[in-house]
């Protein structure tokens, strides 16, 4: 156990508590008077301009902290310590504040859906139909950011359907910006978890919640396409025509989000009904608008591009 010039600890009282340990150590060995006092705890940062209740005192000998809890051990003067604080700790609700009072702590306590008031602002990124990023921030005007998650998913290749494979887990990365808006390196501080799909429940769910993710994306794509090429930009006309398509087929989208049902894709591919059928068959230009706001839709068919989207190829 090597001791070196200062030991920090989580608070002033924590570092009290040891301080109070020390001088028995010393007034049992006639170092100190009875009504002397060793030391006062200092805080952490007190002249670095960062705020914290981290506390401080200066080692005595060896054998005079027997007895105390380890704190961290610096040699470096901790009242200059340039701690990094991070941001959410502004934003805890009451209950919180009383639980995580330091903010130079990693938060990866803090459930910053729960824990924090007002509720944050989640904008994701949606792959395939799986979330693969989300940066939270403290509104929807997305002018401070808070933290950023992104998550790798595994599946078993077990359907010739990417969109229909059986979800094996999920591994969720979490960040957050420290107050001065920078992200530490990645093995700083990132808190790492991993979900396993291990039953048959927690697989169907899952897999459900994927393929429904990709038909709600889709129909939002599909009825732009619409609006782009069909009613000269008019929204209610390209929704209601939009709408009486994917009626024709609401038990086979039910079984496609349910199970991964290859018949609405086979719906989509043989429908040749006159009404449709040139809507369809409609190759998307690489030109805007189409290029902004349905950039994967460029130079497919909208026929086909539903069809890569439901598979999950896109």
């Amino acid at each position: 156990m090597e001791y070196l010039k200062y030991s920090l600890y989580p608070s002033k009282e924590e570092a009290l508590i040891n301080i109070k340990i020390i001088e028995l150590n010393m007034k049992y060995d006639g170092y100190l008077n009875d009504n002397e006092k060793f030391d006062e705890p200092t805080q952490v940062g007190l002249l670095s301009g960062k705020k914290t209740i981290k506390a401080f005192f200066k080692n005595p000998l060896p054998k005079y902290m027997k007895g105390t809890s380890f704190g961290e051990q610096t040699n470096e003067n901790p009242v200059y310590k340039q701690l990094i604080n991070y941001k959410i700790y502004n934003y805890l609700n009451d209950s919180a504040k009383e639980k995580y009072k330091d903010p130079s702590t990693i938060p990866h306590a803090i459930d910053y859906i729960i824990d924090v008031s007002p509720r944050f602002y989640a904008e994701r990124v949606f792959n395939k139909g799986f979330i693969t990023n989300t940066t939270w921030y403290t509104d929807s005007t997305k002018n401070e950011e808070l933290l950023k998650v992104w998550m790798d998913w595994e599946t078993y290749e077990d359907s010739p359907m990417e969109s229909a494979k059986t979800i094996k887990s999920r591994k969720t990365y979490r960040q957050w910006i420290t107050d001065d808006n920078t992200y530490l390196p990645v093995s700083a501080d990132t808190k790492i978890t991993t979900k396993y799909y291990d039953t048959i429940l927690l697989q169907r769910a899952e897999g459900r919640r994927r393929r429904d993710n990709i038909f709600t994306l889709l129909s939002k794509d599909f009825i732009t396409l619409i609006a782009l090429s069909q009613t000269s930009g008019n929204t209610t006309q390209a929704e209601q025509i939009g709408f009486t398509f994917i009626s024709k087929y609401n038990k086979d989208v039910s079984d496609y989000k349910e199970v991964g049902s290859l018949m609405v894709i086979q719906d989509v591919l043989t429908d040749n009904s006159p009404e449709f059928n040139d809507m369809l068959n409609f190759i998307v230009p690489d030109i805007p608008p189409f290029n902004v706001l349905v950039p994967e839709s460029v130079n497919y068919s909208i026929r086909d591009y539903l069809i890569l989207k439901m598979q999950g190829l896109l």
